[in-house]
This record gives C-alpha cells, structure tokens and sequence, in this order.
C-alpha cells in the first residue's frame, strides 16, 4: 500500500515539476519587441559625419550606415524571432529600482556580434528635452544616446568608473 502511494504522490510531483516547468518558459518567451523601444532612431557620428541608424520593428531589428542621406557600408544588419545564430532576437527584461527596464536583446557569445543592452530615456539637447534610446556595452565607457529625428548632435556620454546599475534606465 505503502508503495502504491509512494508512487502516486511521486508521479503526481514529476507531473507537476513538468507543466510548471513548461509554464514558467511560456512566460518568459517574448513574441515581439517591446513597444517602447520600436521606432527609427539615429545616433550622429560627428567625426565621419555619418549616421548610425536603428529600425525596430515588432518582429525585427536592423542597423545600417547613412551618409549624405544614403544608405552605405554594406547590407543593414537585420535581426529576427526565426533568424539563427546570433541574428536571432530573444528579448531578456532587466527590472531597474526606480529607473526604466532594460532589455537585452539576442544571446551571442562575443561581444562585436552582442547587441547593445536597450532603455528609454529622456535627454537634454540643445535646450530641448528628447525622449532616446541609450544603450550600454561592457566594452568601452560610453553610453550610446539615439534620438528620434536626425540630429547634428552627439549626445553620447561617457559613464567612466560608474557602476552599470547606477546609470542604466536612467
């Protein structure tokens, strides 16, 4: 008797670590990019006067160079749900106390296929304040800053020997 409940309750226990498993990854898999972070956004490259530019989609992600209103450099570097490798997007949320959430948004391994941690945030630029994307990587000290319309303005900043927790989503 003792055996027959024994194997009830553990068959009853496998079937609950296994729908709860499965639930917890339904929840966690996200099927878009997250809305606040979609829009064309530009950041301005004072040095070779061109610009960085940045579509995001529901579905997708693409950078490509401007210069003089052209599109140069080579095909735009487009990120999809279906894409393999480092190309796919796989949206991970990072909860900030009293700042915006970041996201981080595919999982390569290197750092030069890695795309930058994303957030919203709100800028001063010649006396106006803009709503941004800034985005962060551990290599360098630089937070990039990319405006809604097209700027003559870097407003890219530095961090220096700040903590990241202290300054992203802010």
């Amino acid at each position: 008797m003792k055996l027959k409940l024994n194997l009830l309750l553990g068959a009853v226990a496998m079937l609950l670590v296994i729908t709860g498993g499965s639930t917890a990854l339904a929840k966690q898999t996200a099927t878009a990019v997250p809305t606040a972070l979609r829009g064309t956004w530009t950041q301005y490259h004072p040095s070779e006067k061109i610009y960085t530019v940045v579509q995001i989609k529901p579905h997708s992600i693409s950078y490509h160079l401007e210069k003089n209103g052209k599109r140069f450099g080579g095909k735009p570097a487009v990120f999809t749900f279906k894409s393999k490798g480092y190309h796919r997007i796989v949206v991970k949320r990072f909860n900030h106390p009293h700042a915006q959430p970041s996201y981080q948004l595919n999982t390569a391994q290197h750092y030069y296929d890695k795309l930058p941690q994303m957030w919203i945030g709100h800028q001063t630029i010649k006396g106006h304040r803009y709503r941004v994307l800034k985005t962060y990587e551990k290599r360098g000290h630089r937070v990039g800053v990319f405006t809604p319309k097209r700027m003559t303005i870097d407003a890219t900043y530095d961090y220096g020997t700040q903590r990241p927790a202290s300054f992203i989503g802010h």
